[in-house]
């Protein structure tokens, strides 16, 4: 593919996607490398403008767990103030955002885990779509379709990063978890249905309409029944992610 029907693919994702998805669906197997690069190159952007404001973050929480979690009650208030100090000073460690080898590492396990989604999401589209009658398919353009419509994300990083570096915190309420605000910020990131409702984003329902179009267009399936297949996947996935924030809080006692 040569620039100019990249940039086409891109523009067709926007206000025609069912046919750019036809078009993509005859270069499968090498179609995928487009969004990858994309996504390595706003992940790394989001990495470089997010990794100070997602340390602070990182410790709000971590002290937020030392004063108030369950285990925080059992405590003295010196063992709590030194374990305090102790996470402060662990500030630059290997799994600091802030520091180099945190960044590298978080840009790393954020790239394996897009192109680990992709492989997930294609081959469950794929499955699904040859147990409801598709025939003559085959793993590649499902696999092109999680790709692409997955840019939307990327697209929904890029604004967030924009907002951190303008206001040099990250956001907590994303999406519609702002109707289940209690006025206190980190206390909510342990809030089960804040964290699904974060989830819903106009970037993700652009995602949607992107990976229903997508099934429809490699399947020949109608839309409504790419409908079917995708969400109810999607709301599987999100539950599934959903499960350790339950965990967490009911481990630390919130």
């Amino acid at each position: 593919m040569n620039a100019q029907a990249v940039l086409g693919y891109l523009v067709g994702l926007v206000d025609r996607p069912l046919e750019t998805f036809r078009n993509i669906a005859p270069h499968a197997r090498r179609a995928w490398v487009v969004p990858a690069l994309l996504m390595v190159l706003i992940l790394g952007v989001h990495s470089v403008l997010t990794r100070e404001a997602q340390a602070d973050l990182q410790q709000r929480v971590t002290e937020y767990v030392l004063t108030h979690s369950r285990f925080a009650s059992q405590l003295s208030p010196a063992e709590r103030e030194q374990l305090l100090e102790q996470q402060r000073q662990a500030r630059g460690g290997l799994f600091d955002p802030a520091s180099p080898m945190g960044f590298a590492l978080q840009l790393s396990l954020s790239t394996l885990g897009t192109l680990v989604g992709w492989l997930i999401w294609g081959g469950v589209l794929y499955g699904l779509a040859l147990l409801l009658g598709g025939e003559d398919l085959t793993f590649a353009p499902f696999f092109n379709v999680a790709a692409w419509s997955w840019l939307p994300l990327g697209v929904g990083l890029l604004v967030q990063a924009a907002y951190v570096a303008w206001s040099g915190t990250m956001p907590i309420y994303e999406g519609l978890s702002f109707l289940v605000a209690s006025g206190e910020p980190i206390a909510d990131l342990f809030n089960p249905l804040h964290t699904f409702l974060t989830k819903l984003t106009v970037w993700q329902l652009w995602s949607w309409w992107l990976l229903i179009n997508g099934t429809a267009a490699v399947s020949g399936f109608s839309r409504r029944k790419a409908a079917g297949m995708v969400l109810p996947v999607w709301f599987l996935f999100a539950a599934l992610q959903v499960a350790p924030t339950v965990i967490s809080s009911r481990l630390q006692g919130f």
